[in-house]
């Protein structure tokens, strides 16, 4: 065995390996080993017992399969793990995305609502303003005594060309 340092970075830590050259008959032992060398018609592999790890080839075959298994269910969690996190924020979206529907629409129904009250009032005002801005414009025609003798010459040439008669009716107090 030889000393060497740590990769870990920790002060005073320092990690024995063991140098050690491990011929192909023993590696095919380790692995048969580690898988339980099914025999013919074997449905199961042969569980390793305590004395099979005494031995180095025992040691090498627990750690190949101790590394696979930890690799494997690393492997596996990572995926289950990816999987499930993709699942959680597609629910979260989701949530999110109706949460944002309705609230849009209930400002969607407030402002029907608002504009349903507000309709009357505003039909109101709107008649209200349409008569001030007829007045406006009638008080400008009014206060220009050509452009009412003119329209008032149309009405009676297009009277009596009908009929041929026309009959003026004023309140006394504006004969003059």
């Amino acid at each position: 065995m030889t000393k060497a340092s740590s990769d870990r970075g920790l002060p005073g830590a320092s990690v024995w390996t063991a140098a050690r050259i491990v011929r192909a008959s023993q590696i095919d032992q380790a692995q048969a080993a580690c898988l339980g060398a099914l025999e013919p018609g074997a449905t199961s592999a042969r569980a390793l017992g305590v004395h099979d790890l005494d031995n180095e080839v025992g040691r090498a075959a627990f750690q190949m399969g101790r590394r696979r298994g930890l690799s494997e269910g690393w492997s596996r969690g990572q995926a289950q793990g990816h999987a499930q996190g993709r699942l959680e924020v597609q629910q979260a979206q989701e949530a999110a995305i109706v949460s944002a529907l309705d609230r849009l629409d209930a400002v969607a129904r407030a402002f029907e609502d608002e504009l349903r009250s507000l309709a009357p009032d505003l039909a109101d005002q709107v008649a209200v303003m349409a008569l001030s801005i007829a007045r406006q414009v009638l008080r400008r025609e009014l206060a220009q005594p050509e452009t009412v003798q003119a329209v008032a010459r149309e009405a009676m040439q297009a009277f009596t060309a009908e009929t041929g008669r026309l009959r003026l009716r004023l309140h006394p107090s504006q004969v003059q």
